[in-house]
């Protein structure tokens, strides 16, 4: 890690204790940290800046995180109801080594990413096993749920994660445009005493035209308005497009947001 083990932020005294990140995204990365006020643990989001082999760090890439961090800082300090509406809530925040960090809750080692990919796991071996007829096949499926977790539990879940896409979308700039949070996933779902908390909002966007060239999402994920262009045309914004080539916009809304949900809840089922 290429920042100090020790550090101040805006309310509180921190000092990392994970030899590695206990979190990765595409652009930050999370540390586990001791708050020195009270000794509990937390989690601290900072700018990935190591190359991992799949993502190079180059100055652009640095400046894009950067971004993204100040633009999910200045978001989730707006929101003062962020815990009661599943929102991951800022504690803290500041700057460690010239950038800007935030500190969140330490999630529940029991993951929703894990149950799905243990579920998905499972359901392969399911489908391949030449031994199993269909009701077999069912059993087997149903009793693999059951392991992994209840029907109210799934239940709240999914009533966690719809109460803060609410919550976010309905949180509207001074001319009435609406947020998205464009990546909602397994990984960007986290538990916090087995409630679910919808988290990683670097991504978020302030819709502010109906139609945009400017995607991000996991396509696995991804709703298909996302993945097809609405239309082509020449970018009037893009001074270096000297030869007017036409390029795809695509059009989005919040409910690209609830298709993803609906994506999650039929993986799970």
């Amino acid at each position: 890690m290429k920042y100090q083990k020790k550090f101040r932020l805006s309310k509180d005294e921190y000092e990392i204790i994970s030899h590695a990140p206990v979190g990765k995204g595409s652009y930050g990365e999370i540390w586990k940290a001791k708050r020195f006020s009270d000794g509990i643990n937390v989690a601290i989001k900072v700018v990935r800046k190591e190359d991992d082999g799949e993502m190079p760090c180059s100055l652009d890439f640095v400046i894009k995180a950067r971004n993204d961090l100040e633009n999910e800082i200045n978001l989730l300090t707006s929101l003062h109801d962020a815990r009661q509406n599943h929102i991951l809530p800022i504690l803290d925040h500041g700057i460690v080594n010239n950038e800007p960090a935030m500190v969140l809750p330490l999630a529940d080692k029991r993951k929703l990413s894990n149950i799905f990919k243990e579920l998905h796991q499972n359901n392969q071996a399911i489908r391949l096993a030449a031994n199993l007829d269909v009701s077999q096949r069912a059993e087997k499926y149903a009793s693999v749920l059951k392991s992994l977790y209840n029907k109210d539990e799934l239940l709240d879940w999914i009533e966690h994660i719809a109460i803060a896409l609410k919550k976010l979308h309905s949180i509207k700039d001074s001319k009435g445009k609406q947020y998205v949070h464009r990546d909602i996933k397994f990984t960007n779902v986290l538990l916090i005493e087995n409630k679910a908390f919808l988290c990683d909002f670097g991504s978020t966007k302030l819709i502010k035209r109906t139609y945009t060239k400017s995607l991000m999402f996991t396509e696995y994920w991804a709703a298909p308005e996302l993945l097809i262009p609405k239309k082509f045309e020449k970018d009037k914004k893009d001074k270096n497009d000297e030869k007017g080539e036409q390029k795809p916009f695509y059009m989005f809304s919040s409910k690209a947001d609830i298709y993803s949900l609906g994506l999650m809840i039929q993986a799970l089922l």
